[in-house]
């Protein structure tokens, strides 16, 4: 199989990686799991990470070396750091062993279990920090091609005012070709279930129902877009929806909900981003300079986590190497 210079690159560095890491202290208690791995806490150089490793089946290896492979030859601010992988157990064979990936560990957890203990955060300026580190990795996938396929709550992680993306395991380069995307049906873009498609867009998508979650601490409920009245729903009918579920839903132009007490400014952002049409949801870059205005009109500022030069000349090599996304919209 011929490997394109991305995938080349990326491969060196997570073989250097594989090789180089020290000795891993690993923690009993998990703190995290998703269908492919569990997440536990351990030590690195004295220094708190996270382990993700996978269950011993052939997918949940597969998906867990493709997102340690990809973590690899990324490097964003708002992005996880991926320190290497290792396997767990003397010999470094995927048959025998558990593969485990060492990522940054971010203290205060993920946002879905962080609303839920937390009711009464405020928009401004908390939230919208948030929304504008999410927006910021998003913006940096995209320039680079890559759709990250599974932004929802749990996979945003927090540390003090600060949100990362997480959870690459579904992300794919535009160019690649999607059998099937298992997300959280809550927030798949209606082209992801009626489609299948691989585009930037649906991220988009994501980042509006993400808005609903963090408007209400709570998966979103959902309404008829053309459905005028903004009564709140019965919070109790709040549920997760299957992908099959989101296909019905998506055919009857379904969209997440908000409250009453949702600022205009956010609401109006949700709903651009919540458009039917994919080719009318702003961009990712654009996302981004809407937050700012919105941090403007509030008297706000917004504090991106510095860009290291480092990540700069990486970002700057991978737009080299990487092909151009094809613009299906």
């Amino acid at each position: 199989m011929e490997l394109s210079a991305f995938e080349l690159s990326t491969f060196r560095r997570f073989i250097r990686n594989l090789r180089d890491l020290p000795p891993i202290h690993v923690g009993r208690d998990y703190i995290g799991r998703n269908a492919y791995a569990i997440v536990s806490k351990g030590e690195l150089r004295d220094n708190p990470v996270a382990l993700k490793r996978s269950f011993t089946n052939v997918t949940s290896r597969e998906h867990l070396v493709r997102e340690t492979h990809l973590l690899s030859g990324l490097a964003h601010p708002s992005i996880v750091t991926c320190h290497g992988a290792t396997w767990r157990g003397e010999a470094m064979d995927a048959a025998r062993n558990d593969l485990c990936c060492v990522l940054e560990f971010m203290e205060d957890g993920n946002l879905e279990d962080y609303l839920a203990a937390h009711p009464s955060l405020p928009w401004f300026p908390t939230k919208l920090q948030w929304l504008y580190d999410i927006a910021l990795g998003l913006a940096y996938l995209h320039r680079l091609g890559f759709v990250h396929h599974d932004l929802d709550p749990c996979n945003v992680l927090l540390r003090a005012d600060h949100a990362k993306l997480c959870q690459f395991g579904q992300c794919l380069h535009a160019t690649e070709d999607v059998d099937e995307v298992a997300t959280n049906a809550t927030y798949a873009a209606p082209e992801i279930a009626l489609e299948n498609c691989n585009v930037p867009e649906s991220d988009v998508w994501s980042f509006g129902a993400l808005l609903a979650t963090m408007d209400r601490h709570m998966a979103s409920l959902l309404r008829n877009c053309g459905d005028d009245d903004e009564d709140e729903e019965d919070e109790n009918d709040a549920t997760m929806l299957t992908l099959k579920m989101a296909h019905a839903l998506a055919e009857e132009h379904m969209t997440p909900a908000f409250s009453n007490l949702c600022p205009p400014e956010i609401l109006s952002l949700a709903r651009d981003c919540l458009r039917m049409d994919p080719s009318c949801r702003p961009t990712a870059d654009e996302l981004v300079a809407r937050i700012e205005t919105i941090a403007d009109e509030y008297n706000m500022v917004l504090k991106p986590l510095p860009m290291s030069a480092v990540a700069e000349k990486r970002e700057a090599e991978l737009l080299q190497v990487l092909p151009p996304r094809l613009r299906r919209y």
